[in-house]
Order: structure tokens, then C-alpha cells, then sequence
């Protein structure tokens, strides 16, 4: 091949328009790097319908009679030797077109008005196939096409097959992210719809632990005020009777005071439960962002929670600074370590003795420091960077989610804008240390 046409052809190969897949804009520098090349006037891409009954125009330059055209359609059935040729051979060089055995069936209809005197013809193949052809149509004194004209339009012709190969990974590509996103999307409704739903358990342990917690004293309560219920009506039995005394009276005072102080302390008992439990609710629904006590909070939250750890026979110790109040989301903080007991509770314990959890809580000039310590059976090195990934869970099919330390990690560092590092060994616990600014921005 010629010096002009190898420089032509290496500037087509290495334009981004081949492979960014814009085929139009592929098509428009090929036929005018044909008009250059050959000095020809006219060049075209068309492409062949499935079954090879049609041959259709994606685009024909024509510089002679200063026209365009993107759409005209050949019928195969009346150019039947010119696809025949196409199919069998690399290329048609047809220097007199209008007795060429390949195109002489265009002469009358169609080179003959257009000037045509010879063509030059290539296949486009994809996959082995052939899906198209580039034309060259010189206008005016047939010509000599060389060898090397044809192998110029030959390797344009490939590059047009690199064009399309291109645009179908570029489709393939954009299909396959719309996949993705549409993944995506559903993994974030379904988590979402998981989330509620452990927040709807942690609420139904909460009720029950209102209703275990509350159900003692009341019940205490109850049987009390029976009893002085009974009391009474023995008392006014025996003045009818005409059997009261002076003894008889004091004994009923004793007994009575002793069972007012027994209603009243159970029944203050009672209010004072339901007044953590209210404070724990509030925390966990709370989604304002105000400044609030931690121990307080704390406090509430693992008399809330009494129910499940005494279950496992779990003691929590709180190690917080006196009267630390701080400037965040007490929904956040009481959901954190909700799920902390709780995964400690469901997963460390199991074969424990002495089950204890310890929450340390200080501060820094400008930082919360809460560190969460159990001395329960430790996690293995290789689960210890999954915990906090959605879904991972060694209870799977026996209630476990694998979200709730997932929750956590989003919750510290997303809403709290802090840190978390967890260490652990099998059999030595886990030490779980969060740090966060005191003062929570606004999201």
C-alpha cells in the first residue's frame, strides 16, 4: 500500500470516533477518508437486511451532485449477481461497472443518471458474517483500481467492524449498568425494608420487656389491694357481727399499713419502669438531632433490655463521665448499642458462665469516646473485617439478618460522621472502640 493511503488509514485507526462507539460519526470519517484517499467523488455504507432481501443506505456522500443520503433501499432480488459476488469474494473492482458480470445490473437504473463509470466494492464482516458493504463509486473516465486502493478500502471496511464492535460492548455496557442500578435499587428497598423490620423487633423487644418488667409489681400490686380489699370487708363483717375490738382494729391498721407500703412501693416501681421504658422509646424513635444525657439515656436503655439479657444471665456495667451531655441523635446512639447488647446477647455467650458486658464512656476536647467490651467468645481474625458488611450473619437461618452491625457501622459513620474499630480473639471477647465529635452537625 502506498505512503498516502498507509497515513490516511493509520490516522482512521487510531481516532477515538472507532471506538467510542458513535457509529455515525465512524461512517462520516470513513467515506471522507475515501474521498480522499481514492479521489473519488462518491462513497456510501450500507448494510444488508438479515436475509440478505434488502440493501440499505446508513450513508452515501456524494461531492459531485453536492447531495447526502441516509435512506434508500436496493431490493436484493433485482441485483442478484452483485450480492452473490459480495458474499464470495473479499472485494469487487469493477474498472468498467456497466459490464462488469458483478454491477452491470446497475447500469441502466442507476449509474448511468449518476455518471458511474466504475466501482470498487467491499464487504463489511462482523462475527464472520458479512453485514454491509462500503461502495466507491468513481465518477466520470473509468478507472484502474489497484491493489492497494482495494486493501485501503478492505482495512477501512474492518475498522467500520471495530466501530460496531465497539458500540455493541458500549450497549452491552450500558445495559449492564442499568442492570446494576436496577440491582442496586432493589438490594437498597429490600435492605431498607429489613432495617424496619429489625427496628420492628427491637420494638417488639421492647414491649415485651415492658410487659415482663411491669407484669411483677402490678401483679404484687394487685394482690395487695385484694388483700386489703378482703381485710376491709372482714372488718366490716365483724362491727355488724357486734364482735369488734380495740384489737381487733389495730390488727387491721397493721395489716393494712403493711400492704399500702407494699401497693405503693410496687406501684412506684412500676411507674418508674414504665418512665425507662417511655425514655428508651422516645431515644429510639427520637429522629431530632438535641442535647441529651448519655448515662441517662444508657440507663434507660439497658432496663429496657433486662428481659433479653436476663435470659442469657448477662450483667451490663456503665462506666460514664457524671452528668455528660452531648449535641447529637439520641435515636442513633440509643440504636447502636441496642444492637451491641443484643449481638452480644444472640451470639458471644453461649457456654459463658459469667457473662458480662462493660461500657466505658469518655471524652476528649472534642470527641466522644464509648468503648463496648465483652467477655464472650470472641470472633475469628478471618470474620472480623465482614462484620459490618450487610447481610453477613453466622446464625443464618436460625433469625439472624447480618444487618445489625451493618446498622451500626452506617449509623457511627454516616449520621455521627465517626469512627469505629473493633479487635477480638476467640475465646478473649471483643473490644469494640467508637469515637465521634460531640457536637453532631445537622444532615
Amino acid at each position: 500500500m502506498n505512503e498516502q493511503l498507509e497515513d490516511i488509514l493509520h490516522q482512521v485507526s487510531k481516532s477515538p470516533l472507532i471506538d467510542n462507539g458513535e457509529l455515525e460519526k465512524a461512517y462520516r470519517l470513513v467515506i471522507s477518508s475515501l474521498h480522499k484517499g481514492l479521489n473519488i467523488q462518491r462513497a456510501g455504507v450500507w448494510f444488508v437486511k438479515g436475509d440478505y432481501s434488502e440493501i440499505n443506505c446508513q450513508l452515501l456522500i456524494d461531492t459531485y451532485h453536492q447531495t447526502e443520503i441516509e435512506v434508500l433501499t436496493i431490493s436484493a432480488l433485482d441485483y442478484p449477481q452483485y450480492l452473490l459476488a459480495l458474499k464470495g469474494e473479499r472485494a469487487i473492482l469493477a474498472n468498467d461497472a456497466h459490464t462488469n458480470n458483478a454491477t452491470s445490473e446497475f447500469s441502466e437504473g442507476y449509474l448511468t443518471p449518476l455518471e458511474i463509470s466504475s466501482m470498487l466494492d467491499v464487504p463489511i464482516r462482523h462475527k464472520g458474517e458479512m453485514i454491509g458493504i462500503i461502495c466507491c463509486e468513481h465518477i466520470g473516465n473509468k478507472r484502474q483500481w489497484s491493489e492497494d486502493e482495494a486493501t485501503f478500502v478492505s482495512s477501512l471496511a474492518d475498522l467500520i467492524g471495530r466501530a460496531i464492535n465497539a458500540q455493541a460492548l458500549k450497549q452491552s455496557e450500558q445495559k449492564l449498568n442499568d442492570i446494576n442500578d436496577k440491582l442496586e435499587k432493589t438490594i437498597k428497598e429490600r435492605t431498607a425494608q429489613l432495617v424496619e423490620s429489625e427496628k420492628m423487633a427491637a420494638l417488639g423487644n421492647l414491649v415485651a420487656g415492658i410487659a415482663h418488667e411491669v407484669n411483677t409489681p402490678l401483679g404484687i400490686s394487685i394482690t395487695a389491694s385484694s388483700a386489703i380489699t378482703d381485710s376491709i370487708k372482714k372488718l366490716e363483717k365483724a362491727m355488724k357481727d357486734g364482735r369488734l375490738s380495740e384489737g381487733l382494729f389495730k390488727s387491721f391498721l397493721q395489716e393494712s399499713y403493711k400492704l399500702l407500703f407494699m401497693l405503693e412501693h410496687n406501684l412506684g416501681r412500676a411507674a418508674d419502669l414504665i418512665h425507662h421504658f417511655k425514655q428508651t422509646a422516645v431515644d429510639h424513635s427520637d429522629q431530632n438531632i438535641h442535647i441529651f444525657d448519655v448515662e441517662k439515656s444508657l440507663r434507660s436503655l439497658v432496663l429496657s433490655l433486662k428481659t433479653e439479657m436476663t435470659k442469657y444471665g448477662v450483667n451490663v456495667k456503665l462506666d460514664v463521665v457524671e452528668k455528660l451531655t452531648i449535641y447529637s441523635y439520641p435515636s442513633a446512639w440509643s440504636q447502636i448499642f441496642s444492637n451491641l447488647i443484643l449481638n452480644s446477647c444472640n451470639h458471644a455467650f453461649e457456654n459463658n458462665n459469667n457473662p458480662e458486658i462493660n461500657i466505658k464512656v469518655s471524652t476528649t476536647q472534642d470527641n466522644i469516646i464509648a468503648e463496648y467490651i465483652d467477655n464472650g467468645c470472641g470472633i475469628p481474625e478471618e470474620n472480623i473485617g465482614q462484620i459490618m458488611l450487610p447481610f453477613f450473619t453466622t446464625k443464618r437461618g436460625q433469625g439472624g439478618t447480618g444487618l445489625g452491625m451493618s446498622i451500626v457501622y452506617n449509623l457511627i459513620t454516616e449520621q455521627l460522621k465517626g469512627t469505629i474499630k473493633i479487635k477480638s480473639e476467640l475465646g478473649k471477647g471483643i473490644n469494640i472502640l467508637i469515637e465521634c465529635p460531640l457536637t453532631t452537625l445537622p444532615q
